[in-house]
């Protein structure tokens, strides 16, 4: 849940970010916040504790799913929004003298670009269930009273003489 609607979140921020140019500059926190919020989402109900393993394998489930939402649907929005600024600039890099391969032009481009960012989702995903397992993840023993020290622990029965 968390990946995907951080996901759905990432594809929202890249339409605003195609208008409002600073929009998308925090995008690569929203990954991390989604391991953290699947670690969250986890350990609410849960009387087990999660160990940083399991954080990042929590982490890294949400940001596989938030990478591929963002690759299936997010990539292909952002071909259709984004492709003939894309092609401009890449028209005036070549008139600059830019050697650049033809392949790497238009839904190549954008589909490698997609590739790469589903990676990095669940790197960071991954990172952010670590962050969430420090903070969410220590279970105590529900409120039991630790059992007592055994007998004559710290030595004799001396003890405290406020008199002397």
């Amino acid at each position: 849940m968390a990946g995907l609607g951080v996901g759905a979140l990432m594809i929202v921020m890249a339409l605003i970010g195609s208008v409002v140019p600073f929009a998308g500059c925090c995008n690569c926190l929203l990954p991390i916040a989604a391991g953290v919020l699947a670690v969250y989402l986890y350990t609410k109900n849960s009387p087990v504790a999660v160990d940083p393993k399991d954080g990042a394998m929590l982490g890294a489930i949400a940001g596989v799913a938030g990478g591929l939402l963002n690759l299936i649907i997010g990539t292909p929005l952002s071909y259709f929004v984004n492709s003939a600024v894309m092609e401009a600039q890449l028209a005036q890099l070549r008139e600059q003298g830019v050697s650049l391969p033809e392949s790497l032009a238009g839904l190549a481009l954008f589909i490698v670009a997609g590739v790469v960012g589903a990676i990095f989702f669940v790197i960071l995903a991954a990172i952010g269930g670590l962050i969430g397992s420090a903070i969410f993840g220590k279970k105590g023993a529900g409120g039991a009273m630790p059992p007592p020290p055994p007998a004559n622990y710290g030595g004799g029965g001396g003890g405290y003489n406020a008199g002397s």
